[in-house]
């Protein structure tokens, strides 16, 4: 194995460890934490009479670090699973909790007169509760 190749598999390896450990020790400052989540994409717009997957929209949410600044930029790859998914418009758009490659997909049904609010709800380690949003254009 190359030089090049070990270094690029032993940080795919401890990246995971990365978020494990959270924003405390040598690597990042202690005071670094879940400040937040973030919905990505922000705005998307499907065709609700094409066959799936063109009807649909994977949406992922991700943790936002703080402070600013004083978190390595790695750990917002790691995308959250433990949200809850809601709609504005659950007549013409529904979306997936359930754990797998569905989670977070959006389905428009009918189209919709203004985009449907996409949110993602959890609850921060410090137990406070926490949400973001995206929008879905269903035509």
């Amino acid at each position: 194995m190359k030089r090049r190749d070990f270094h690029s598999l032993a940080l795919l390896i401890a990246l995971p460890g990365l978020w494990l450990t959270g924003c405390g020790g040598k690597i990042q400052a202690s005071n670094c934490t879940v400040t937040g989540i973030k919905v990505t994409p922000a705005t998307a717009t499907a065709d609700h009479t094409a066959a799936a997957p063109m009807n649909s929209q994977h949406f992922t949410a991700f943790p936002i670090f703080g402070p600013a600044g004083s978190c390595i930029a790695l750990n917002t790859a790691v995308a959250l699973n433990n949200v809850t998914w809601s709609v504005s418009d659950p007549v013409n758009v529904t979306i997936s909790n359930v754990q797998g490659p569905d989670y977070g997909t959006a389905t428009c049904k009918n189209a919709t007169a203004a985009p449907a609010t996409i949110t993602a709800a959890g609850t921060l380690p410090n137990g406070s509760p926490a949400s973001a949003t995206a929008t879905l254009g269903c035509k």
